[in-house]
C-alpha cells in the first residue's frame, strides 16, 4: 500500500517563512540561574548573543552548530585572535534570522588583560532595524 499526500504546494510556489517568537526563558547571570521569561525580542536576541560568545562551538552535542570556536585560539596574539573572532562572531550569528548584521567591531585594550580579549560591536536586527551594542571580553587561554 503507498500513502497519498495531499500537496497543496506545487514546485516553484513561494512558501512563507515565519520567523520563530524569541519568547524564552530568562537568564541571571549573576545569580547563575534560570528563571521567568523574556517577551521583549530585543533582550532575547541580546541573550542569545551572549550565550553564542560563550558556548565553545563544536563540543557539546545538544548545539553542534551553535557558539564561537575559540580553542584554537588559546595562547595565540591577541591581535591574531582579535581578526580571527571578529569574522567567527560574524558567522555564528548571522545564522540567526533575527539579525541582518553584526557590525563596527573594535578592540578594548583596557579589557584585554591576561588571557581576555575586550571587543565591542553593534548588531543590526530586524525589528524595526533597531541595533544592539554589545560590549564583550572574551576569554582566550
Amino acid at each position: 500500500m503507498i500513502p497519498e499526500f495531499n500537496n497543496e504546494y506545487e514546485y516553484g510556489d513561494e512558501i512563507e517563512i515565519i520567523p520563530q517568537p524569541s519568547f524564552t526563558h530568562k537568564m541571571w547571570m549573576e545569580e547563575e540561574r534560570v528563571k521567568n521569561y523574556i517577551y521583549d525580542d530585543l533582550e532575547a536576541i541580546r541573550q542569545m548573543i551572549y550565550k553564542c560568545i560563550n558556548t565553545e562551538r563544536g563540543i557539546y552535542p545538544i548545539y553542534p552548530s551553535f557558539g564561537v570556536k575559540k580553542e584554537d585560539l588559546f595562547g595565540k596574539r591577541k591581535e591574531y585572535a582579535y581578526i580571527v573572532l571578529t569574522r567567527r562572531i560574524t558567522d555564528a550569528l548571522m545564522l540567526d534570522d533575527r539579525i541582518e548584521d553584526v557590525f563596527d567591531f573594535s578592540y578594548v585594550s583596557e579589557w584585554s588583560k591576561a588571557d581576555n580579549l575586550g571587543m565591542k560591536f553593534k548588531v543590526k536586527t530586524i525589528f524595526d532595524e533597531k541595533t544592539i551594542d554589545i560590549e564583550e571580553v572574551i576569554r582566550i587561554g
